[in-house]
């Protein structure tokens, strides 16, 4: 008995040339986020940190270390808090902390 394999698209994906140029020159201008922008305009660079939630997409600590700042990594109050632990910031803040992101997840402000 011979079986048959279906095989069934999920998308109808067409990379064609002009998408291709689209993408490498996004790539290329090396602005892929709008966050960097951000802390550029801080000043924010090497020798500087910046305190940034655990509970993120990875974006934002991409961001700082894209600017030569480092992540500094600090938990949330808990389950039912998603919000920055204040006293894990406060333990976290050196002289050389320069920002501090504050995110409010899953429409928790």
């Amino acid at each position: 008995m011979t079986e048959t394999r279906w095989r069934v698209p999920l998308s109808d994906v067409i990379v064609d040339d002009e998408l291709v140029e689209s993408v490498l020159e996004v790539v290329r201008s090396g602005w892929w986020s709008s966050f960097t922008w951000r802390w550029l305009a801080v000043g924010c660079g090497a020798g500087d940190e910046v305190v940034v939630p655990s509970l993120n997409f990875v974006a934002a600590a991409n961001t700082i270390e894209h600017t030569g700042a480092d992540a500094v990594f600090c938990d949330i109050v808990g389950p039912q808090e998603l919000n920055l632990d204040p006293a894990d910031v406060e333990a976290a803040v050196t002289p050389r902390t320069k920002a501090l992101v504050v995110l409010h997840y899953a429409g928790y402000p």
